[in-house]
């Protein structure tokens, strides 16, 4: 079948096909019962383009079918030829049913795009698209904010598809030309209502859902937000008035655009807890129970389904747990470690025929930096990532940046940051609300974005470690303990502390965290490796690049002869190490609440800390409880 399609202001279907991580850019109306637009005689008033629509592709090679069920094509010069590809999975048109070459006949309304849900890669997130829709009946206008590589468009399309699967009229705009001529209110208008009736308050009234893709491109509209989505959300709105989901990469949480953008005499639009999600669940009061990241058991869907696709292995559940703690359940990396995975397993496991994939039968490639982000710089995931070759001009100022989120867990968003404007904006950190302050906040989307910035920008650089002032580790260690901060202890005891995705950091993490940010106040080069394993036993804790030194960190005496036994010869975890010469020396840090009842002599490199219930205090008992310092915490 043949159509003429007229161009809406400037937003045009892109040919591309849907990719793995990302679905093609296209606006998509469902106008099932308005009349086809106008046709001008004039080319010089409107471009037109001539559309083939076709049935099944049929291109098939061994257990490979391609899953395209509507093939199409799209000319502007008013000419098809059978060589042509088709936009949806790139094989010639004359290898879909009903090819013909006929011509160009009346106009009519835009087909629905090819269902993503039915592509077996992608997880259909079921659930969390009910969620959305429900949650758009009710509240008329929601924001979904996630850095790059998230999982947004795929996200808005499976939505698309939801409302159009139920012969809602929805339109879906993803594509916000910077040279258009007409605002994004107009382009808007222009997209969705006949001329003559292309009004604000028309669209406030219609029954129409709206779903804009990219929307951090229409920050700069004063119609779009101060005058439409702020009346459209407003309580004068009609009851069964139009509907707006906005999908953004980067904003504030309450306001849309940052702040700082808006003119000081503009009150901008204001999103409640109810009209947000991000990329976890948020903890604010009447946050909706919704996520851009997948929620475990889509995660566990998109394992068995790679699994599927491979047809070689299966993934054990430790392995599992292993990559969505370190993803946080980020669609994007998700699938670039599963394909490292899936590479390693090709150049090393599937000659020795193992079919389940476990920690141990990959930790060598998993603790590997170098091989893992070499392999995540090749794929669409790498686009969240602050590689080098990305930042321009700005590498120094947003380095800098990156590491201040790296040392602290966050760090405030004020104007007058330059690096860590620009990391926002360019997604390289996500925002969330300070639950004391209530000041926005940056944040790493996931613990893999700060394990990538810690390898490439914080294990200092060449620069020497300050031998003079630290001639010991046990010199080293008094001074980060007598930096730990009394008032982030208390955050972390109380679930008031932000860390990666925003989500509040757990009281087992709250030791780690101060001797990271402390060690760092100490030795601002840096040159210091954390491990990454998740609660694994695979590397110990930190470890002090320069002069070899390792410390473990344990919490109130759990499991401690299992923490000293990875030091010693035999089965120990890090024996290996001690015996190349790579860890020269190292402590063991026991951080207790209350004072141990048995010593422990023969541990000559335990050392025990003792905190007040208020962490006003700290004392430092050796392995036979003899006091060796005694250090009042500030509140920095």
């Amino acid at each position: 079948m043949l159509t003429t399609l007229r161009r809406l202001r400037g937003v045009f279907p892109q040919r591309n096909p849907p990719a793995e991580t990302s679905p093609p850019l296209q606006t998509s109306p469902r106008t099932s019962t308005s009349s086809p637009p106008e046709i001008r005689s004039s080319l010089q008033d409107e471009a037109f383009a001539v559309k083939m629509l076709l049935g099944r592709c049929q291109v098939a090679k061994n257990d490979y079918k391609c899953p395209c069920k509507n093939g199409k094509s799209v000319s502007r010069t008013g000419v098809l030829d059978k060589t042509a590809l088709c936009e949806e999975c790139i094989h010639p048109l004359y290898l879909h049913d009903q090819f013909t070459e006929k011509s160009p006949a009346a106009p009519t309304s835009l087909p629905p795009r090819v269902r993503f849900s039915d592509y077996p890669q992608y997880c259909p997130r079921t659930d969390t698209v009910q969620k959305i829709a429900t949650l758009l009946d009710q509240e008329k206008i929601i924001h979904i904010r996630g850095t790059p590589a998230s999982g947004k468009s795929l996200l808005a399309n499976f939505l698309y598809e939801y409302f159009f699967s139920r012969n809602q009229e929805v339109y879906l705009i993803d594509e916000w030309p910077q040279d258009r001529k007409e605002t994004a209110l107009e382009l808007v208008l222009s997209a969705c209502l006949p001329e003559g009736r292309r009004t604000i308050a028309q669209l406030i009234q219609s029954n129409l859902i709206l779903i804009l893709d990219e929307s951090q491109y229409t920050y700069s509209d004063s119609g779009l937000w101060y005058k439409f989505l702020k009346i459209a959300g407003g309580n004068a709105r009609p009851a069964n008035g139009v509907r707006v989901c906005l999908f953004s990469s980067y904003g504030s949480p309450t306001t849309g655009a940052p702040q700082m953008d808006y003119p000081e005499s503009i009150t901008p639009p204001m999103f409640s807890n109810h009209q947000r999600v991000s990329l976890v669940p948020s903890s604010e009061p009447g946050s909706p129970d919704i996520s851009l990241f997948f929620t475990r058991e889509e995660y566990n869907d998109v394992v068995i389904r790679y699994c599927k696709m491979a047809k070689e292995y299966m993934i054990n559940t430790d392995l599992a747990e292993y990559v969505f703690m370190a993803t946080n359940g980020h669609p994007g990396l998700v699938m670039a470690i599963m394909d490292y995975i899936f590479d390693f397993y090709r150049s090393n496991l599937k000659r020795i025929r193992i079919s389940i994939l476990t920690m141990d039968n990959t930790r060598v490639a998993l603790v590997d930096n170098n091989r893992l982000f070499s392999s995540i710089a090749d794929r669409f995931a790498s686009r969240s990532l602050p590689i080098r070759e990305l930042l321009g001009t700005d590498e120094g100022p947003i380095i800098d940046s990156l590491l201040n989120v790296l040392r602290h867990g966050y760090a405030p968003l004020t104007s007058d940051d330059y690096g860590l404007n620009r990391s926002f904006r360019r997604g390289f950190v996500h925002t969330t609300l300070d639950p004391d302050t209530r000041g926005m906040i940056c944040v790493f989307p996931s613990p893999l974005h700060a394990r990538y910035v810690e390898f490439m920008y914080g294990q200092g650089g060449g620069a020497a470690f300050p031998k003079d002032r630290f001639p010991g580790i046990e010199d080293l260690c008094k001074a980060v303990v007598k930096g730990f901060s009394r008032r982030i202890l208390c955050q972390i005891r109380d679930g008031r502390r932000p860390g990666t995705s925003g989500q509040l950091r757990p009281l087992e993490a709250s030791f780690q965290d101060e001797f990271y940010r402390s060690f760092w106040r100490e030795v601002p080069n840096g040159g210091l490796s954390s491990e990454w394993s998740f609660g694994g036993s695979g590397r110990v804790d930190f470890f002090v690049i320069g002069p070899g030194w390792g410390v473990e960190l344990l919490r109130d005496g759990d499991r401690l002869d299992q923490h000293c036994s990875r030091f010693k010869g035999g089965d120990g975890a890090y024996y290996a190490d001690i015996e190349a010469g790579i860890m020269k020396d190292w402590l063991i840090l026991d951080c207790r609440h209350n004072h141990p009842r048995t010593p422990r002599p023969t541990e000559r490199r335990l050392w025990r800390l003792i905190f007040s219930n208020d962490y006003s205090r700290v004392d430092i008992l050796d392995c036979e409880n003899n006091v060796i310092e005694q250090y009042a915490l500030g509140n920095w």
